[in-house]
This record gives structure tokens, sequence and C-alpha cells, in this order.
């Protein structure tokens, strides 16, 4: 098969596509360029112009320099109302001999594949469009919908009914209403076309007549926004694009009621009359039309409700529209989202003509017609899920969408903004009167009532800029770091934040250990490194439970000098450390609670700001990154079944390689959210115990290591010291060995000296983690008896559980041998220590990256 044979079945797979489902303007747009574009085309370009008036003209394809080689205009379909026009340029390889076979070649082609797009005889006279009286389009219909689905795709379907149009057929006449009907359809393929440059949405949709004065809509989207803003443009077209009685010139306003039904790629209705009926019952909820207006339902209804309007709601609220400013969907309510981004296109369209903001805004909410509560504020919420379909929001939410389509513009370069524009809502204190202004010149940019009087104001703050072209527009413009001690939900959203570095407290509560600073203080460093946005970071939570970063965030002034021992526990570069030092050693802000932590985000936010692009540059060492495989078969007893070794200093790294190389191990999800690996009933078996306890990376902390010992083993009310005593536990195993051991001819191996501490938490949201029970085995080997322990734990952390459990086992075990060593007389036997068994039900390793460079860093300073 030649080159061109081959292009011209792609051509025929291309329009088979086709004609097995409905393909909006700018799907066909792409198929086209996919033509043109490929390698094997005999055509350096070509140009289909559809043209089916009133609707609007479609072009296609690409031309190239000088006239066309051809340009063919045939009829589609047998009406006569559209043509089609085939512009062609063969590329210079085809030779003159070849090219009029080639040329009536690629017109046949490609009319078929315009006639397989455009699908004629399923329209119908009266609109021109795609006509659901006739069964295959909706056949079709399902089909392009289940298309979405496979992809994960959310899809639109939208229900369009004209207000009133019995009135006008009975003034008018039919043939009149007829000519309204023709005049409509053109105006929605107009709005359903694609969109222009200021629209983040670039989908364009797919017209349909249901009938008579109704019609639909298929648009493919993403947010459920860009079907409200679709809805609006088709509304306002009707509104301004009046129809013109042609017999005695009048103007006739037009009307329309819409209904939207949003189905997701994921579940929900996926058949188009099903969702077309959602959209119908959605702008006809007790069987009545709201007219001129918008309603919203999804196939699978949503759950996140609004909070309460209260000062930690707006300082939160306020958090998040300034994390978000260049953002174009900064809330999770839809009709937040649409009141900003049509405020941000009428002002780059205009610039900052605050009258004309609020009258649009005025004339979008009259639109909208939601319900106001003003005891409530959505614009606080925040989350992946957007909230109920339902336009129920207040009137300071409104204020702030407006405010932050006024702030997003001004960033992306509207005119008409001076330097000192400072927004801020003027109220009352019920908060049912208020006020967008610029507060410099007292202007109003949108206000709900001015019936009744307003005796504060509520600053939000000077407008942002950007530094340069700033090329993601979605990019955070957050400028503090939450550190956040416990797993405990917060009601602040998390986007407005730069990051959220979590500290994990369950080991520190539930079993005793010191928190690991090293991997949270990198991900720091490394966030604020590149991010030069960041002025500020909390922390929140309690500080008991996070020691030792709070302890390093406390002296930050210290890592100037320190930043070369840091860089070896963070594997952070020391002049990034040094950087991250001089920036933050005044703004790190501890906050016992959560009204604290959303008051000092909307002080900081309120001030001038110039916010860059994220400096992408890598602030991770670069002496970490080694791929080798571990030489295990000297040690390992199965490579994730555990390893037996010398000391603990020893069993660390290979441990540590263990886990980070472990193959066939899926990722899991703890309660906490966090992904991890998780190697069963591990178990690590030291030959010897007593040498080498602390592994070289925790040398520095040997007070620390033994303070984890002393505190949770020996105290009477420690952490397993308690319940090893609790009941004479402890002095029951230890007589019982002292009995055995003290009388020589009566000497046996028992199996019972067993010390156990019940599965009992600590309190009722901490599960134990800790110790589950240790075993002393005594052996005789003639006149000396050796002790072996095995010791059980439950769910252990590799990077810091291992090395400081394992040192208590051992520290533990060193005191025990010495008990029963001073309960025994010594003519008796020579007691002493022998090896330690290590059993973790379940040892685990994060896999975030900070953590796994500290433990590669940790591997390869034990290598050769």
């Amino acid at each position: 098969m030649s080159k061109m044979d081959s292009w011209f079945k792609t051509i025929i797979q291309k329009r088979e596509a086709c004609d097995d489902h409905l393909m909006t303007q700018g799907e066909f747009a792409v198929i086209c360029n996919d033509i043109l574009g490929d390698s094997r085309s005999p055509l350096c370009g070509f140009t289909i112009r559809i043209a089916c008036p009133p609707l609007p003209e479609q072009t296609f394809g690409s031309s190239c320099d000088g006239q066309p080689k051809s340009s063919l205009c045939v009829p589609i379909g047998s009406s006569g109302e559209s043509e089609c026009t085939i512009a062609l340029w063969p590329s210079a390889e085809i030779t003159p001999s070849e090219s009029p076979n080639t040329i009536e070649a690629c017109n046949t082609a490609l009319s078929r594949l315009v006639s397989a797009y455009w699908k004629p005889d399923m329209r119908d006279e009266k609109t021109r469009l795609l006509s659901l009286h006739v069964p295959r389009v909706k056949a079709l219909a399902d089909k392009t919908i289940l298309r979405y689905v496979e992809i994960e795709k959310p899809i639109s379907v939208f229900y369009i009914d004209l207000d009133r149009f019995k009135a006008i057929n009975d003034k008018y006449g039919q043939a009149t209403g007829d000519k309204l009907i023709l005049h409509l359809s053109g105006l929605l393929s107009t709005a359903l076309g694609p969109s222009d440059a200021l629209d983040s949405y670039n989908e364009s949709g797919i017209p349909l007549h249901v009938g008579g004065d109704e019609f639909s809509a298929l648009l493919p989207i993403q947010y459920s926004d860009e079907a409200i803003r679709m809805a609006h443009t088709i509304a306002t077209s009707a509104l301004t694009n009046c129809f013109v009685e042609p017999m005695r010139a009048e103007k006739v306003p037009l009307s329309i009621s819409i209904g939207i039904a949003i189905g997701k790629g994921w579940g929900g209705a996926s058949s188009f009359d099903g969702l077309l009926s959602l959209a119908e019952k959605a702008i006809k909820p007790n069987g009545d039309k709201i007219r001129g207006s918008v309603r919203l339902q999804y196939a699978l209804e949503q759950a996140l409700g609004p909070k309460q309007n209260t000062l930690f709601a707006r300082n939160t609220a306020l958090a998040v529209i300034k994390s978000r400013f260049v953002n174009s969907r900064p809330f999770s309510n839809p009709w937040l989202n649409s009141i900003s981004q049509i405020t941000y296109r009428n002002v780059m369209a205009s610039g900052l003509n605050v009258s004309q903001v609020q009258s649009q805004a005025s004339e979008l909410i009259s639109w909208i017609r939601p319900d106001i509560d003003n005891a409530i504020l959505s614009s606080a919420c925040f989350s992946d899920r957007e909230v109920s379909a339902h336009p129920i929001f207040s009137s300071t939410d409104t204020a702030l969408a407006v405010a932050h389509g006024i702030m997003r513009a001004y960033a992306l370069g509207a005119a008409g903004f001076a330097d000192s524009n400072r927004l801020a809502i003027d109220h009352n204190d019920e908060w049912t009167s208020v006020a967008l202004k610029v507060q410099s010149t007292g202007e109003t940019c949108w206000e709900n009532s001015q019936a009744i009087p307003r005796s504060s104001q509520w600053d939000i703050g000077q407008l942002w800029s950007l530094q340069g072209s700033c090329p993601n527009t979605n990019v955070t413009s957050a400028i503090a770091i939450l550190v956040k001690i416990g797993h405990l939900d917060l009601s602040i959203p998390y986007c407005a934040f730069a990051d959220v570095i979590v500290l994990d407290d369950r080991p520190t509560r539930g079993g005793g250990l010191p928190d690991f600073s090293y991997a949270a203080l990198a991900r720091l460093i490394s966030v604020v490194d590149i991010n030069l946005n960041i002025s500020t970071v909390y922390v929140l939570g309690n500080i008991d439970h996070g020691k030792n970063t709070v302890e390093a965030l406390k002296h930050l002034e210290n890592w100037d000098a320190e930043a070369e021992v840091l860089s070896s526990k963070t594997t952070m570069r020391p002049d990034s450390i040094r950087n991250v030092s001089r920036r933050l050693v005044n703004s790190i802000v501890f906050c016992k609670t959560e009204d604290e932590l959303a008051s000092g985000l909307a002080n900081v936010v309120l001030g001038q700001r110039v916010i860059s692009d994220i400096n992408q540059k890598d602030g991770l060492g670069a002496s970490v990154f080694l791929d080798r495989d571990l030489r295990a078969s000297n040690f390992t007893l199965g490579r994730e079944d555990g390893c037996c070794v010398r000391t603990a200093a020893e069993a660390f790294p290979i441990v540590l390689e263990i886990a980070r190389t472990a193959v066939n191990l899926p990722l899991i999800n703890d309660q906490a959210g966090q992904k991890l690996k998780e190697l069963v009933d591990f178990k690590v078996c030291l030959t010897e115990p007593s040498n080498g306890k602390i592994p070289v990376f925790y040398n520095d902390v040997k007070a620390e290591m033994d303070s984890y010992f002393e505190n949770v083993f020996m105290e009477n009310d420690g952490l397993f010291g308690g319940p090893l005593r609790r009941d004479n536990q402890l002095e029951y195993v230890l007589s019982h060995l002292e009995n055995i051991l003290s009388h020589t001819s009566n000497c046996f191996a028992t199996r019972r000296a067993i010390l156990v501490i019940p599965h009992i938490p600590t309190s009722p949201d901490v599960a134990p983690l800790g110790l589950v029970s240790i075993r002393i085995l005594p052996r005789f080997e003639g006149e000396k008896t050796v002790l072996h322990y095995s010791y059980t734990w439950r769910t252990v952390e590799v990077l810091v559980g291992f090395p400081y459990s394992i040192y208590g086992s051992i520290r533990f075990s060193e005191y025990l041998t010495n008990e029963i060593h001073a309960r025994v007389p010594t003519k008796k036997t020579t007691i002493q220590m022998g090896t330690l068994s290590y059993v973790a039900h379940s040892l685990h390793m994060f896999v975030d990256d900070y953590g796994q460079n500290i433990a590669r860093k940790i591997v390869n300073d034990a290598t050769r």
C-alpha cells in the first residue's frame, strides 16, 4: 500500500468515527488538522468552509501560500440550504500528471468526511440543526455520551426553552414564529462555537432541536461553571440580538430558560434522554418553569455545604481568594466561579469602569436568581468536590466573587486601575446589606441594597500584581506554609497555603517516639527555596507532639551556622538552608487555634504583593540519587522477610534499603491518607546487640534516645513500662527465671518467660502502635546461661520508629539481663545476653521524596 493510499484509509477511519458519533466543531477541527498534518498527505494545505445561514459559517483546515489548485463548492444534503467549499493545495511531490486524479480523490474523500460530520439528512428545515425527531440522532447522542464516559470526561446536556413563545406566535402568526425559531437556532449555534482567547474554556458544543421552541445542546466540560457560563452566553445573545418581525419591523425581545444536567464520566446518568430529563426538571423543579434564568442538576448530587458567615469564615474566604487570585476558579461553588469569571472577562474587555461592573454584576445576579442566605459563606469552602447544584449563597459571597474577578483582571493587565487601588466591603451588622468598594475612591463596584445603611467596613486588601509574564496563571499565589502537627481535619482549605506539611503525631502519642523532623524540614526548605512568594510559616497543633521540628523552627537563626550539619540530615543544599533561614528568621508563627491561624492569614494577605512565578530549580542534594542493587545474599533471610546482622547500626541502612527497594509491593494508604510501602512480619536478628546500638545517623542524639528508653520503658507510668509492671507481670517473669536459674540441678529451657502489653489504646483516637510482647529464652552452654530475647512490635515506621524502638529493645534486654544476673548466685551460672530478635508486624516506609532522599543518603553513607 502506498503512502497516499494509507492516508486515504486514515480519512475513511476518521469518517467512520464521525458517522458513529456527534462531533463538536472543535473535535472536527482536530480531525482536519490531524489529516493535514499526516506525513503521508498529498496536500500541503486544504480548507473546508461550511455555510448554512443563519447558522455561523464554519471553517476548518489550513491554507498555503498562493491560490488553491482546486476550489470545489458542493451542496450538502438534498434541501439546498447547506453548501461546502473545499480548497486544495497539493504538495510539490504531486506531479502534473498525477494532480487531476489526486485532486478528484481528495475532494471526494473530504466531501464524504464533511457529510459524516455535518449529517445533513438528520437536520430539520425549521432550524437546520440536528433534530431529535430523527431516531438516529438520539442514538448517536447516547453513543457520544458513552464516549465521554469512557474517557472520564464530564458532559453537560442543556434543555433550552424560549419564554412566552405562544404569545409571540399568536400575535405575529406561525410563519413569523418559524422565522423566530430559525433566528434562535443561529444564535444558539454561534454561542456554542469555539470560545474567545479570554476564556479558559475552549470547548464547543453541539446544538440540537428538540421540537417547536425547545432546543438542547451537548457540551463537554471539565467544571460546572463552564456550563453555566455557556448558558449565560446563550441567554445574553438572545437578549442583545432581538428578533425583528419582518412585516412591521418590530423588535421582539427574547428571553430564554435553560436547565443543565451534568453527567460525570465516573457515574450518573449516561443516556441522553436521562440527562435531558434532568435538565428539564432543573429549570422546571415543580412543573413550573423558572423563566429567564438557569438551573443546574448533577446526575450524582454533591454533598459539600457552606459555612456560617462568621469572622473565622470571612478570614478563611479572604485567604482563599488571595491565595488563588489568578486562578480561574477560586471557589468550590460553580455559581461564584461563574460570577468571578464573567466579571473578569468584562473588566479585561472594558477596563475597570465601576458603574459598568456594577451593572453587569447586578444583571448576572438577576439572571441567576439565587436563594440569598446571608447567614452563610460559600466562598470559605474549597474542596475537589463542587457544592450543591442549587444557587444558594450570600450577598457577601457575591461581593467576594466580583472582587476576585477584579483582582484577576488587574493582575493580568486590564486597564483603568491605579496602583493604590484597594478593595473593601461596607456592611451592616447582620451582613444583609453589603457593598464592594474601591477604598481609595469610594466608588461602588457592586451592592445588593441601597436602602439599608452600612456602618462597618471589612478591608479585603490591596490588589496583587504578577512579576513578568507568569505564564501559569493558575499557579497558587499563597504566601504562607502551614506545619500541621497531627492529622485532625483542618477547617481552613489547604489551597490557602503554598504547602501543608503534616507531622505525623501518632508515633509520638501512641509509641513514645520523637517526631522525625528531618523529612519535614527538608520539605519546608525545598518548598520555600523554590517559591519566592512565601513569607510566613504557621505552626498549628500540640507542639509537644512535634518537639524536634518545633525546636528547629524556633531557632531558625542557628541554621546559617549549622547549615552543613542540617544538610547532612535533610539532603538539602547548604545554600538553600541558609537562604530559607534568612527569609524566614522572624516569620515563624505558632498558633494555638484555627481562629488564630485564620486571623493571621487574613492579616498577612492585606498588603500589596508582587507574585512571581515559582522557581523550578531543584533544592535537593545532588549526591543522593544512586540506583544500585543491595548485595543482600550475605545477610537476608529472604529479601523482604528480614535480615540477620551483628548490630543495630548495621541493621538500619540495610533495613532502609530493603524497604526502599522492595518489589511487588503495592502502595497503600494509611488512616491519615499518606502513601507507604509495607513489609509484613519483618524480622531483624542481631547477633551482637550490645555493640553498635545507635546508627551513625543518630549518633548526635544519643541523649534523646536514652531519654526515650528511660521514659517509655523504665518509668512505672511509661508507655511500655506501666503495662509491663502492671499486676506485677514483670516481677513474676523475673522470679520465674530466678527460680529456674538458681537451681542448677533443675535447669530447663523455659518457654514461658513472656511479657505482654495488652492491645489497649492510650486515648480514644490513638490506636496502639508500639510494643506487643517480649520473650526471654534462657539457653545453657556448659556453665554459662545465655538469654536470648525476642521483641514483637505492632507497626513501625523505618526512618524513626525502627532505630528508636530497636535501641529501646536492646537497652531493656540489657536491663533484664542485669536484673536476672543480680538475682542468681554467681557460683550457680554465668549469665550473659545473647541474640535479639526484632519482629515488626508492619514495617513501613512513606514514599514522599523527602523521606526517600534521607533514606538514600543513610544507605549511601554506609556503602563502600
